[in-house]
């Protein structure tokens, strides 16, 4: 659990979570955590709460600036980079995926779409959110670059991936002409039909 003293607050900022089944997996009493200008992108599922509960008691943005959601459906009429509507994060399937493991099974099935349509059309089935947003960036922020990771590709990446492809070309074309030559040099079993035999 995060924080674990009670009384101790921890900061998540510039941070890319890209293309994981769930980006952030924590515990309904998860608490005083601060996320802001995180990059959210193309998860299946962007919050996942362990359990029953919400994760309402963490803070989702600061000084007016929230995080990037890849899924965030809001829009930016004043153009100052902030979404105008909150992200709000509240699907009955993820809910009752949180709850039940052995139903990601059927998430990309069309049932996911039928139920969290039917709870939108119906808000008394509707759940409460797992978390909310309250300033959503519309872009997705600058990260710092890492120390030691060149930003761009260098001239020696470039001549080890060409040895690697030409290796790659050498392998395979031997590997077809050897089997070439061996289907030529095999001859031709003899068939035989009634009581007579013909090669």
């Amino acid at each position: 659990m995060s924080p674990v003293n009670p009384n101790a607050r921890v900061e998540f900022n510039r941070n890319l979570l890209a293309y994981n089944d769930a980006a952030i997996v924590m515990l309904p009493g998860t608490k005083n955590n601060v996320y802001h200008e995180n990059i959210f992108l193309d998860n299946n599922e962007q919050i996942m709460v362990a359990g029953e509960g919400n994760l309402l008691r963490n803070t989702w943005a600061v000084d007016g600036r929230g995080n990037y959601w890849s899924d965030y459906a809001g829009f930016d009429a004043d153009q100052d980079g902030v979404g105008d509507l909150a992200y709000e994060q509240r699907s009955l399937y993820e809910n009752l995926m949180d709850k039940h493991p052995g139903l990601r099974l059927f998430q990309l099935s069309p049932a996911t779409n039928a139920l969290d349509l039917a709870a939108k059309a119906f808000p008394i089935f509707q759940p409460q959110p797992k978390m909310a947003d309250p300033n959503p960036l519309v872009a997705p922020p600058l990260l710092p670059s890492v120390r030691g990771v060149p930003q761009a590709p260098t001239l020696e990446n470039a001549l080890v991936a060409l040895g690697m492809v030409a290796m790659a070309c050498a392998l395979l074309f031997a590997g077809t002409r050897t089997t070439f030559v061996k289907r030529r040099r095999t001859p031709a079993a003899p068939v035989t039909i009634g009581s007579g035999r013909h090669s």
